[in-house]
């Protein structure tokens, strides 16, 4: 019993969870993997009707566990990618304002298409659980097709991707124009250290002059005769 299909498939659904919330994504998914495989062999060995279909619904429901698992995986390295901008971005001199409000109209875009690939994850529930609300709840909408949902989060996690390139492209276009604002302004301080000192300012040179000859006044030998 201890080895038996069934157990050792719950217990790598259990371990899966466990690899979920430590952000081992690719560790739950191969948990998943083995759990699907373990109920399709426990499919082989019984013969009864409702064991089989309880088994299959429990096959679909690790199926479907593979896709989103992956979805969480990239939604994960997207959010890495963001918070390593923001930390460079913190670190980077002052754009102007135009520039901020474009990359928080870009950061905001990524936002909201994560919120909607989580609104799409939530309807990947296991079959039975669906059938169950829709059966206490008359009127109710049918949810989309998994298949549809699961092509709408391929569509979404493609979007994503497109926008952090984006996002990554204008940070590598911002880091290059500091650079070169770097290197010209070293090129400024270098000229001018090359230019040559001014000598010192030297006193005008004085001369003397030489003073006038004093004036000599003769007396008038006319007024002296008369």
């Amino acid at each position: 019993m201890e080895n038996s299909p069934l157990l050792l498939a719950h217990q790598n659904d259990r371990k899966a969870d466990n690899h979920i919330l430590c952000k081992r994504f690719d560790d739950a998914l191969s948990c998943h993997k083995t759990a699907a495989e373990l109920l399709l062999h426990a499919m082989q060995l019984t013969s009864v009707t409702r064991a089989v279909e309880a088994l299959h619904l429990q096959y679909d429901y690790h199926k479907r566990q593979e896709d989103i698992v992956q979805v969480k995986k990239v939604q994960f390295e997207i959010h890495k990618k963001i918070v390593e901008y923001q930390r460079r971005k913190m670190t980077m001199e002052k754009k102007t304002t135009q520039k901020e409000k474009k990359d928080q109209d870009l950061q905001w875009a990524i936002f909201r298409t994560m919120e909607e690939a989580d609104s799409l994850l939530g309807m990947l529930v296991p079959k039975e659980v669906l059938e169950a609300e829709l059966s206490t709840s008359p009127g109710h909408k049918r949810p989309k097709d998994d298949r549809i949902v699961i092509e709408e989060l391929h569509t979404l996690n493609t979007q994503l991707r497109a926008l952090v390139s984006q996002l990554l492209a204008q940070l590598e276009a911002s880091e290059r124009q500091v650079e070169a604002l770097k290197i010209r302004l070293r090129t400024y301080e270098e000229d001018d250290s090359r230019l040559p000192e001014l000598p010192p300012l030297e006193m005008v040179q004085q001369y003397d002059f030489p003073a006038p000859p004093p004036t000599v006044f003769l007396p008038n030998k006319g007024q002296n005769e008369s």
